[in-house]
């Protein structure tokens, strides 16, 4: 019967069968990237808050060398955080058209799917139902997009981004102040 079929296995357009579990496939693994350099990025801004500090409360006792290398490590942990998060930024870009055309497709067939759901009722009913795995897929996602440690949704990049930058002016200006 039609009603047992899951929107994987049934197609109206007649492509391929296995096309929106690719496309599934596609986002989980988006997902996956988005969390790995969410981390990386409030990683390395928490090590270069650190590194800011460590600057800060032994500055005066450094050694010259000791301070330049503390310098060159403030600078660049911010600007690699930086660079995660444009990197960031445009996998979710990507992720959010995929998942928007899933999220369409997947409404389509719970709607219209099949002749017979279309001339009973409007309302879908529990077995047609997208699969638990696919609803669990898309709401990965969806907490993915934002950055560890926030709930400002799509400004957390921004954010994240003026943390990095004040951090690493920060830390440049302790390292021409600190020997005065």
């Amino acid at each position: 019967m039609a009603e047992n079929v899951t929107p994987f296995q049934l197609n109206y357009r007649g492509e391929p069968e296995g096309e929106l579990l690719k496309v599934l496939d596609q986002l989980e693994r988006l997902t996956s990237r988005l969390r790995v350099f969410g981390w990386y990025a409030a990683s390395l801004t928490g090590i270069s808050l650190v590194t800011l500090l460590s600057m800060g409360a032994f500055g005066r006792v450094l050694i010259l060398a000791d301070l330049r290398a503390l310098t060159i490590v403030g600078l660049t942990l911010p600007l690699m955080s930086i660079a995660c998060l444009i990197v960031f930024d445009s996998i979710r870009k990507k992720g959010d058209a995929v998942f928007k055309e899933l999220s369409d497709e997947l409404q389509w067939y719970v709607r219209y799917g099949s002749e017979e759901r279309a001339a009973s009722s409007s309302e879908p009913t529990a077995s047609i139902r997208p699969d638990l795995r696919t609803r669990i897929v898309l709401r990965e996602y969806a907490t993915a997009t934002v950055l560890p440690l926030l709930s400002a949704g799509r400004n957390g990049p921004a954010i994240y981004a003026i943390a990095d930058a004040m951090l690493a002016l920060l830390c440049l200006l302790l390292s021409l102040f600190a020997k005065i």
